[in-house]
C-alpha cells in the first residue's frame, strides 16, 4: 500500500484564495490551488517487508526526525485516497520494523539509490 501527505490549508491560505478568485485572476488561482492538491509520497508497506520511505530528493525533510515533524502538519492518505491519522501511520510503519529490509535492491538495481536513516530506508524511485 503507498501512503501519501497533502498539505493542509489554513484559514489564511483559505482567505487567500478566495481573494484571488474573487480578483478573477485564475492562473494565480490554479498555482496557489495546486499545492493543496499534490500528492507527496511517502513511501509503500508491502506484507512482510519494512516500510519503504520516498525521500522525494529531501525536499521536504532531511533525515527521519525532520519528516516525523513535517509529517504532523500533513493530511496522510493511502492509495485510494482515505485518510490515515498521524498515530494510525505511526503504527503501520512501527508494525513493520521487523520485516525484510530493501539492501538488495541495490544490486539488482544499481541506479537506485537507498539511504538508511534511524532504521528507516528511504528510496528515490518507486518502481513497484
Amino acid at each position: 500500500m503507498n501512503y501519501y501527505a497533502r498539505t493542509i490549508p489554513t484559514e489564511n491560505d483559505w482567505k487567500e484564495l478566495f481573494s484571488i478568485v474573487e480578483q478573477g485572476d485564475l492562473n494565480t488561482f490554479k498555482a496557489r490551488k495546486s499545492v493543496f492538491t499534490e500528492k507527496i509520497h511517502l513511501g509503500r508497506a508491502c506484507k512482510g517487508w519494512r516500510f519503504l520511505f520516498n525521500h522525494n530528493n529531501w525536499e521536504y525533510y532531511h533525515s527521519a526526525d525532520d519528516f516525523w515533524a513535517w509529517l504532523q502538519s500533513k493530511r496522510i492518505v493511502d492509495e485510494h485516497e482515505r485518510s490515515v491519522d498521524y498515530v494510525e501511520f505511526l503504527k503501520i510503519v512501527l508494525a513493520t520494523k521487523d520485516g525484510k529490509n530493501a539492501w538488495h535492491y541495490k544490486q539488482k538495481y544499481p541506479q537506485l539509490y537507498i539511504y538508511k536513516d534511524d532504521a528507516f530506508f528511504f528510496e528515490d524511485v518507486v518502481f513497484f
